[in-house]
């Protein structure tokens, strides 16, 4: 508890949490609004409307490392403030857009301010979390996003039912000019890359975009890491992008399932981000093993009561499957976003995390895709149990590689034990 409250004490910390907490509802107002006119206004197609979450995502994966190196060159405070200006200026653009592919531009930019900002503010965390809190700083932050794809479509629904799709719009914009707001209350950045001398060449920028990755790469427990959560995300991604196919072979109550499943995952993020903010995870791989492990029989439990179970069971099983699903899947998540904090020097941040952000939402688009491909080809059925039976082995592969390890590890000690000793 006192450690709880050291962390709450931290006021640079508190405006940083404040800005992600009124940035986040934003963003999900945001996605109900654009989805709600894109898709039942203007009644787009299915492609079209898969092109909406194309659009924010991509800028990720193509400017994402190139924003890491921004953020550990330029002053990450005004980096944050600029970034969100310019975010709530461009979502006001929707407002007057009338085709599909103006929103897709202003989505792509505004994903590419999102993309500016999120490496700047995961350095800025770095720069005033202790590393004894980094932990349950990242599960807060987990608890936030949780709650916020939970209560910001409901709050989303509501608003556009009475006060239309164009006010929401407005809100998501002011949202973004809160969040700036905020972040005045966050210090200026300390440390940041060294310019050798006043010409900076070329070279050397090339040299920082490739640094994340050169740096991950010389640490073996984030390689371990990053390639582990790479695999859980992409293979989540081809089968949780398809829940609502997967739900409509119910003979009834396919919304009132698919809200329980929403509701059990998001539930399950949130309590173990809690209990995440309060335990230590010494061994990475260990939880990144039981998690990916219990994510995997999850979906199979939801294929199987899909298939075989009457109504009244799926109503009851639904949420819990979900809830063991979005509660393992933070053992993936949180612990490896703590060990990448913990392990990367403050003026390396922005480049790691904007490299591991870009492969994270490769992993996602790829997934998703892949996801859509495969139903089309071998069916809804057999696509979730193949999606739950290759995350299984994926975490049953690095909880043996853990087990391993540290049969190695402890066998070497005793080899210096047995030297020292002669």
């Amino acid at each position: 508890m006192e450690q709880q409250q050291s962390l709450f004490k931290n006021k640079s910390y508190m405006f940083l949490l404040s800005s992600q907490i009124v940035s986040n509802f934003g963003t999900w107002l945001n996605i109900l609004a654009v989805s709600t006119l894109v898709a039942i206004e203007w009644n787009a197609s299915p492609i079209e409307v898969s092109f909406v979450l194309l659009a924010l995502a991509l800028p990720m994966v193509f400017f994402g490392p190139i924003a890491g190196v921004f953020a550990d060159r330029i002053e990450r405070r005004k980096m944050m403030i600029l970034a969100d200006i310019l975010s709530g200026t461009v979502v006001i653009g929707l407002v007057f857009a009338s085709f599909t592919w103006q929103v897709y531009i202003i989505l792509f930019l505004q994903g590419l301010f999102s993309t500016l900002f999120t490496p700047a503010k995961n350095g800025k965390l770095k720069e005033i979390v202790s590393e004894e809190h980094m932990q349950q700083a990242m599960a807060i932050s987990s608890m936030v996003n949780s709650i916020s794809k939970i209560a910001g479509p409901a709050l989303g629904g509501v608003l556009v039912a009475t006060i239309s799709v164009q006010g929401v719009f407005y809100i998501d914009a002011a949202s973004y000019f809160i969040s700036a707001l905020l972040l005045l209350g966050v210090p200026k950045t300390v440390h940041l890359v060294k310019e050798k001398e006043e010409n900076e060449t070329k070279e050397n920028f090339v040299a920082q975009l490739k640094g994340g990755l050169s740096f991950i790469k010389s640490k073996s427990i984030l390689l371990i890491g990053l390639v582990s959560s790479f695999l859980v995300f992409f293979v989540l991604q081809i089968g949780d992008t398809q829940f609502g196919v997967l739900i409509r072979q119910l003979p009834e109550m396919e919304t009132e399932v698919l809200g329980l499943i929403m509701s059990g995952a998001g539930a399950g993020m949130f309590i173990s981000s809690m209990l995440l903010s309060k335990i230590s995870i010494k061994k990475l791989e260990q939880s990144l093993g039981l998690g990916a492990a219990i994510l995997g029989l999850s979906f199979i439990g939801e294929a199987v009561m899909v298939i075989y179970f009457s109504i009244s069971s799926v109503l009851i099983l639904a949420p819990i499957f979900a809830f063991a699903a979005g509660s393992s899947f933070a053992f993936v998540l949180i612990p490896f976003q703590t060990a990448a904090q913990k392990e990367t020097p403050v003026n390396y941040s922005g480049r790691v995390f904007g490299t591991i952000n870009s492969i994270f939402t490769l992993a996602t688009i790829g997934g998703t895709i892949s996801g859509g491909i495969l139903v089309t080809l071998i069916g809804i059925n057999k696509v979730f149990v193949m999606s739950g039976g290759t995350l299984f082995a994926v975490g049953l592969s690095i909880a043996l590689y853990a087990m391993l390890k540290n049969v190695v590890h402890v066998k070497v000690e005793n080899e210096k034990q047995k030297i020292n000793e002669v």
